[in-house]
């Protein structure tokens, strides 16, 4: 588990501690491969859940958590209306969450090894919430979904071009193998078990969507592999959120503990 953030931040890890030579590197690019092969598998796997099990969105089925959250289903079709000030307000918390967890990135940075842009992940989580708890300002809205959906597509462009397969010439056997097993293992994984745990919907085809994004990729393979389905279907609001918090802060942090954990047991 781990894409391009956890490479860089672990590498190093590697490098010092076991003398890899060339660790920061390699796990760099299989992190990029594996946001390709994400999207090139996750939202066909999904819509061949939905066409396999006859889904639809079940919007009743959101709409507690849609008002608990001040969120609403998204729109199948349209373009939604963002105000100048609501998106200069947007991009100001998200610079300001950015700032704030570069700084704690900093004091941590000789006591723990994390991705460096987790802290920056809990730092705007804390801000939205305070931000609404308080009455500060209206965090959830279009410009959001602008914000979010613009900056997302450009990372996953971003991270797909700056892939360099002839760093993985030499480990071109051991690579196509593990990726036909994990691309087979997650497909697996995702529909016996995420799927038909989660009562075989359109949410919980969509929460398997999103597992199988940021178990071969990143987080951003998984929202957007739902996005592209909810764009085409209709919405399910709660799945998104569980997709991210689960694939960033949760996975992310609990990541310290297992590459390093794993990396000592096999010592």
């Amino acid at each position: 588990m781990g894409g391009i953030g956890v490479g860089a931040a672990f590498g190093p890890f590697f490098e010092e501690a076991y003398g890899i030579a060339g660790a920061t590197e390699i796990a760099v690019a299989c992190g990029t491969l594996g946001i390709l092969i994400a999207l090139m598998f996750g939202a066909p796997f999904g819509e061949w859940l939905i066409t396999r099990y006859k889904l639809a969105p079940c919007h009743n089925c959101d709409a507690a958590v849609a008002t608990a959250t001040k969120t609403t289903v998204q729109p199948k079709s349209g373009l939604e209306k963002a105000s100048a000030p609501e998106l200069l307000r947007i991009l100001g918390l998200v610079f300001a969450a950015a700032l704030v967890g570069d700084l704690v990135n900093v004091f941590l940075k000789d006591i723990v090894t994390v991705p460096v842009y987790l802290a920056g992940i809990l730092c705007a989580i804390v801000l939205r919430n305070v931000c609404e708890k308080l009455k500060i300002c209206e965090v959830e809205g279009p410009a959001l979904r602008v914000v979010s959906s613009v900056t997302l597509s450009i990372y996953v462009s971003l991270a797909v071009n700056n892939l360099m397969l002839h760093e993985l010439v030499y480990l071109a056997l051991p690579l196509t193998v593990i990726m036909v097993v994990q691309v087979l293992f997650a497909m697996l994984f995702c529909w016996l078990v995420i799927f038909k745990f989660f009562g075989k919907s359109y949410s919980s085809a969509l929460l398997a969507v999103g597992m199988m994004g940021f178990g071969l990729g990143i987080t951003a393979n998984g929202l957007t592999n739902m996005q592209s389905l909810t764009e085409k279907h209709g919405g399910a609001d709660k799945v998104f959120f569980i997709v991210a918090i689960v694939g960033t802060a949760l996975i992310d942090s609990s990541n310290t503990f297992i590459v390093t954990g794993m990396a000592a047991l096999f010592e």
